[in-house]
């Protein structure tokens, strides 16, 4: 039989035989409803609505939901213009590197003098370097002629102490021995440093601003 809500259902319309005695036959229990392999149950609406809520829930989780969104109108700097700002970069140091090379410095100089300082600068620049320091206690030229004691390297730094000296102290110019000699022995001390060290000391004297041997610190020591 056909019901309704409930689809095919096995109904027997013949009573039971047999009765208790005494009162109205039991009530049967309606029979569970049996497949039929040629028709399918009708859905349930309340069911598909909510496996369909259920299915929107799982979908909402699995998509992202951020704060603030990113707009895919915003524009986007390329990488070419990286790549064009590290260019300037790299090549605004090595422009500043080569203007503060002792030999481009000293030819911008005036005076006998500044060229001698430009090339002593650069013999401490070049000691400071390779980590020697002078101390506290020690004027510069003791300091060289300590190192000198050592033999570490194959030029003598003494005469330049004496040098510094002269025209720190005694007030006089320095002439063009004086500054060649300053200059071979600062050309030998970066001879034979290593590359990374030569490095260095080209980047200390682009942005070092501290210079002892300008012409400021020789007025101090003057006076």
């Amino acid at each position: 039989v056909w019901l309704s809500g409930f689809g095919w259902l096995t109904f027997d319309a013949t009573p039971p035989t047999e009765q208790p005695d005494g009162g109205d036959p039991p009530p049967e229990t309606p029979p569970q409803p049996e497949p039929s392999p040629d028709h399918e149950p009708e859905p349930d609406p309340q069911r598909e609505t909510e496996t369909e809520t259920e299915r929107n829930r799982e979908g909402e989780g699995e998509q992202p939901n951020p704060e603030n969104p990113p707009d895919p109108e915003a524009p986007r700097r390329p990488l070419w213009l990286w790549l064009l700002l590290a260019l300037l970069i790299l090549l605004a140091l090595a422009l500043r590197i080569r203007y503060m090379m002792p030999e481009r410095e000293a030819k911008r100089q005036r005076s006998e003098t500044d060229r001698w300082a430009v090339w002593m600068q650069a013999v401490c620049d070049a000691l400071r370097v390779e980590g020697r320091r002078r101390p506290a206690n020690q004027s510069l030229t003791q300091w060289l002629a300590s190192i000198d004691g050592e033999e570490a390297y194959p030029v003598q730094l003494s005469p330049l102490g004496d040098c510094a000296g002269v025209i720190f102290y005694a007030h006089d110019e320095a002439i063009p021995e004086e500054t060649e000699m300053t200059r071979r022995a600062c050309e030998t001390l970066l001879a034979g440093m290593r590359r990374g060290r030569r490095i260095t000391f080209h980047l200390t004297r682009a942005f070092t601003r501290r210079r002892p041997f300008d012409g400021r610190a020789r007025k101090r020591a003057r006076a």
